[in-house]
């Protein structure tokens, strides 16, 4: 993925993903990388409630579409989030 705070809006507009899921994982990868890795299976059940849940955020973190949204919104609007610098 893209940058940090790409990678931020992606996890957001993924099902079953929180705030909360969200800072458990900045607590334990900062850089959001894990997330788009075949190890963060080792994390899932740290994060997720159920296999149910993983598997709908797994089909929206590798969907497409979802993926052009965001490029799209992201030339459309200023998007802040809490990564960013300034």
């Amino acid at each position: 993925m893209e940058n940090l705070s790409f990678r931020l809006i992606h996890l957001l507009r993924c099902r079953h993903m929180t705030r909360r899921r969200i800072r458990k994982l900045l607590h334990i990868d900062p850089s959001l990388k894990l997330v788009y890795t075949p190890s963060f299976l080792n994390h899932k059940r740290n994060i997720f409630p159920s296999e149910k849940a993983y598997e709908q955020f797994q089909a929206d973190l590798n969907n497409p579409t979802l993926i052009n949204q965001i490029n799209a919104d992201i030339n459309t609007y200023l998007v802040i989030t809490i990564v960013d610098e300034n």
